[in-house]
């Protein structure tokens, strides 16, 4: 007597097991394929894109006259501190340079990676890497101020500073409480941080900076990739009308007391033809 077919003792695809209900490895094999074609598209894409923007960031530096390197390693070790020295695989690139408001400046793409180490549910090690991306602007002064930093006060660092009493507290406490000021000379920094910078600081903040190896550097954490370089502004809006990072620095070095100055052997040289 005939048998009845019975459909669930077969795979209809002839791949998988019989009656398993399981996809079989052809499955997995197109999938792989699939998703490797797929990542090879975008990364092409990604490039080209990429491509695209170091190309229009030459082009608009080179309208203002100012230089412009794709690739700027040498960057990566010229400076301590935040965010520098960090991370795996460090790289500086998009590097403009020239003369901003009558000041030598620089401004580059800083990027480091981090990895976190964990495992599969299956148990097996896992490795992710972490990108973190900076912009970062720099105004080349040469001078010889001791280092100093300025960063937004956050609940890490309040806890810290009270373990290390490093943060300078200044006469306005609005500002005390939005920021950290950290030098090695404290009257130094009370003389640099007149009511009129503090106040601009609040108003055109927030700013990382810090004063270090004769530079003043700005920084900030980003996620994109930009044609024009963070960091400088327009040239034609009032000093103290912008917000724009490196004119929120020279609006507080042109506020340093001339004695400042003086006691370290007059100003800058790379400041004398300031335009603010």
């Amino acid at each position: 007597m005939d048998q009845p077919f019975d459909p669930g003792g077969l795979d209809p695809s002839g791949s998988g097991l019989p009656g398993s209900g399981m996809p079989g490895p052809g499955l997995f094999i197109g999938l792989f394929v699939v998703l490797t074609v797929v990542a090879a598209v975008v990364a092409v894409v990604s490039a080209k894109r990429r491509r695209q923007q170091l190309e229009q960031r030459a082009a608009w530096a080179a309208e203002r006259g100012w230089r412009f390197e794709a690739d700027a390693q040498p960057l990566v070790d010229a400076w301590g501190g935040e965010p520098f020295g960090r991370g795996l695989r460090r790289r500086a690139q998009a590097h403009v340079t020239g003369g901003y408001r009558g000041v030598p400046f620089s401004a580059f793409e800083y990027r480091y990676e981090t990895e976190s180490h964990g495992t599969d549910s299956e148990g097996r090690p896992t490795t992710t890497r972490h990108v973190h991306r900076f912009d970062v602007a720099v105004l080349r002064l040469g001078s010889r101020l001791p280092d100093l930093e300025l960063a937004p006060e956050t609940a890490f660092s309040r806890v810290v500073d009270a373990v290390t009493g490093r943060d300078i507290a200044l006469e306005w406490e609005r500002f005390n409480r939005s920021y950290r000021l950290t030098c090695a000379d404290r009257k130094l920094a009370m003389d640099l941080f007149s009511p009129r910078t503090m106040e601009h600081l609040l108003t055109h903040g927030p700013v990382r900076l810090r004063i270090t190896r004769g530079d003043a550097l700005v920084w900030r954490p980003t996620r994109t990739e930009t044609v024009t370089p963070w960091g400088p502004g327009d040239p034609a809006v009032p000093l103290e009308s912008s917000s724009a990072p490196l004119d929120v620095v020279l609006t507080l070095l042109r506020g340093v007391p001339d004695f400042v100055w003086q006691d370290r052997g007059g100003l800058p040289p790379a400041l004398a033809g300031a335009r603010w």
